[in-house]
This record gives C-alpha cells, structure tokens and sequence, in this order.
C-alpha cells in the first residue's frame, strides 16, 4: 500500500472516530449526570448508544421508503446526532431512556419537509445539467447524495434549537405534557420549513454566476438567519406570560412577527450577493 493510500485510510478512520465521538459525547454527559441524581437505574453508554443506532435506522429505513431518501452518511449523521442529543435531554430532564416520542417527530417533520426536499435537490441537479456537466448515473447519485446531506443537515440545525426550547417549557411547567411538546415541535417546524422555502427562493440561482453550491450555502445561511432570529426571540419570550401563552396555543400567529425583519435580513444578504457577483 502507498504512503497516500496510507494517509487517505488513516484520514477516513479519524473522520469517522470524530463522528462516533460526536455522538458519544452527549451520551456520556448524560450518564454522568445520572451518577450524580440517580434518576434512572441501570443507564450507561452502550446502551443509549445502541437506542440511537437502532432508532436512526429504523428512521432512515423509513425515509427511504416513504420518501426515496437515500440512505447517506451525511444524512445518518446529522440524525444520529440529532437523536443522541434528544436522548441526552430525556434522560437528563425527564429520567427516560425512550426516543419513541422524538422518531416521531422526526419522521412527522420530514412528511412536512420532503417536497421541498425534492425541490430543492431537482433545482440542484437541474442547475448541474444547465451547465452542460456531464455525469455518470454513479456520479448523479453521488451529488444527490450530498444534495440531501447538505440540505437535511441545514434543517436539523434550524429545529433542534426550537425543540429544545419546547424541552425546556416542559422541564420549568409551562408544558404539562409531553404530547403538547410533540404538537408544538410540529407545528413550529412546518411553520419554519415554509418560510425557509420562501426565502431560498429568493436566492438568484438562476444567474449563470451563481453554482448550485452556492444556492446550498444559501439556504444554509438562511437557516441560520431564522434558527438565530427565533432562538434569541424565544428568550425574550418566556420573560412575557402573556405572550408565551398566545405561543403555546398558537405558535404560528407568534411567529409570524418574526417573518418581516428575517426576510429583510436575507434579502439584505441576497442583494449584497449580487452586487458582488456582478462586480458592481
């Protein structure tokens, strides 16, 4: 074996020892914590681990059968983290080692998220092709492959903060109940989907100077617009009773303040994008 073949095998292996550290490490906090309360009996690493393996595949078996998603590394990632962290905050918050509630979640948020999933990567590939770039059927999986990872991993960034702001109502009994946490992850993520939509349509993927990639870092960054937009809202809101009552039965007319100032924010960002691009 050559010496690049060599250092290319040692990258691979500690890539992927980061990936499985990233999802120990909130399962090993969570553990350490139960020795301090012993809340729950008989919890320890391997265990949660094994949940998180075996619920993100049974989760990913379903996208690829419901959906067509294509079972990816980038994809089980996300998910695997998403659902370590959940179970970290089960265990830590509400002394259960079940994810039956967040697999629901889940899989309820991509019922929600796939057509604009399907869309989204369509444009891409479509954007490839107009380009006049050729692709094998291998390499065509290979970008939607990345396609998905890509954009899932942009939506999972945008609704952990708002679930783990539900988690936190119920934790100081603002939420009496674990299926209204489950209605309010639901409601509050198809609401941001839409919106996320609208925005990155705005972007100006159609100009010959702007790549695919790019128009997927863009609905990267308008993710993050609206994931720091809410979460910083969301701490303003629990300070308002009346407010956090008016969320809590309808979180959609709450947010809805929020829609004018973030679509501002991006089309600031997408106008000053132009500008640069068209070397004005």
């Amino acid at each position: 074996m050559s010496a690049q073949n060599n250092e290319q095998k040692y990258l691979s292996q500690m890539v992927n020892a980061h990936k499985v550290a990233n999802i120990l490490m909130p399962l090993v906090e969570a553990v350490e914590i139960n020795k301090h309360t012993e809340s729950v009996d008989k919890v320890d690493v391997k265990t949660l681990f094994k949940n998180v393996i075996e619920t993100g595949g049974r989760i990913s078996e379903t996208l690829a059968e419901s959906h067509n998603f294509t079972d990816t590394s980038l994809i089980s990632d996300k998910l695997f983290l998403t659902l370590a962290k959940s179970l970290r905050n089960s265990v830590v918050m509400f002394n259960a080692t079940s994810l039956q509630l967040i697999e629901s979640e889940v899989l309820d948020v991509f019922d929600e998220c796939a057509p604009f999933l399907s869309s989204f990567c369509s444009e891409a590939m479509k954007d490839i092709s107009s380009r006049g770039g050729q692709l094998s059927d291998m390499e065509k999986m290979r970008v939607e492959m990345d396609i998905q990872g890509h954009v899932v991993g942009a939506l999972m960034r945008m609704f952990m903060p708002v679930w783990l702001f539900h988690t936190s109502l119920r934790t100081s009994g603002h939420v009496k109940d674990s299926e209204t946490i489950v209605e309010l992850n639901v409601r509050v993520s198809k609401f941001l989907i839409e919106l996320l939509f609208k925005m990155t349509a705005k972007i100006s993927n159609k100009e010959s100077s702007v790549s695919s990639m790019f128009y997927m870092n863009g609905l990267t960054v308008a993710a993050e617009i609206i994931t720091t937009s809410v979460h910083e809202y969301n701490t303003k809101l629990v300070k308002s009773p009346q407010h956090l009552s008016q969320y809590l039965s309808s979180p959609e007319s709450v947010l809805q303040a929020l829609v004018e100032p973030i679509s501002a924010n991006f089309s600031t960002m997408n106008s000053v994008i132009k500008t640069v691009l068209s070397g004005k």
